[in-house]
Order: C-alpha cells, then sequence, then structure tokens
C-alpha cells in the first residue's frame, strides 16, 4: 500500500477506481481492510464510477504508531485526510449535506444565551 507523511506521521492508504472521489474513515480500533476492503465498500464504489480513497487512521493498521495522548486529538486525525487529499491533489470539500449541518450546529451553538433546561426543569 502506498504511504505518505504528515509531519513525522507516516500515514498508509488506498487509492483505486475512477471518477469523483469518496474518503472512507474508519473508527477506533480499526483498518482501512477491516471496514472498507473486506466489506466490499471499495470493490461496490469502484464499480460504481467512484474513486475510492481509505486510510489507515494514526496508530491504527499499518500507520505510525503513536504514544502520546495529544496525539490523538480530532484535529490532529482530521489534519491526516486532509494532508492525505493535499497529497493526492484533490481540493477538500464537505458533501452540501454536511456543510448545510455543520453552519447549523455553528449557529446553534453561538446563539444559546445559556444551559438549556428540559421539559421536565
Amino acid at each position: 500500500m502506498p504511504r505518505f507523511s504528515n509531519g513525522p506521521v507516516e500515514i498508509d492508504y488506498l487509492d483505486e477506481g475512477e471518477g469523483d472521489p469518496t474518503v472512507l474513515v474508519h473508527g477506533f480500533a480499526s483498518t482501512k481492510e477491516i471496514n472498507w476492503v473486506f466489506p466490499g465498500w471499495v470493490t461496490t464504489l469502484r464499480r460504481a464510477g467512484r474513486r475510492a480513497i481509505a486510510l489507515d487512521n494514526r496508530g491504527h493498521g499499518q500507520s505510525s504508531k503513536l504514544y502520546r495522548q495529544e496525539d490523538y486529538t480530532i484535529a490532529a486525525m482530521a489534519s491526516d485526510v486532509h494532508a492525505l487529499l493535499d497529497h493526492l491533489g484533490i481540493a477538500c470539500r464537505l458533501h452540501p449535506r454536511l456543510e448545510r449541518t455543520a453552519l447549523a450546529r455553528r449557529r446553534r451553538s453561538h446563539h444559546r444565551p445559556g444551559p438549556r433546561r428540559g421539559r421536565h426543569d
């Protein structure tokens, strides 16, 4: 599998197929193979004319293992995905539905005057 570096972290990834890219990010204690290759998602995307891109998150699979808690923040892990897209020359953008959802959450969080109360408070 190909690898690239995001700073000191080596990230193992796969890049298969043609067409619009779909980036697949596995969850905790998994790998790109367990989540995306073995169940057939990569093959399904390729057959549908998509480009399937999947990575082993830092500390998982064939990617670098790190031993400090601060190396596993959401920001650090998201930076690996963005760096992979940069490495592959893909402009990063969220799916339009995700963009709207993120924007709505951001607006709600800024407009909350204080703690929210349940119906029975």
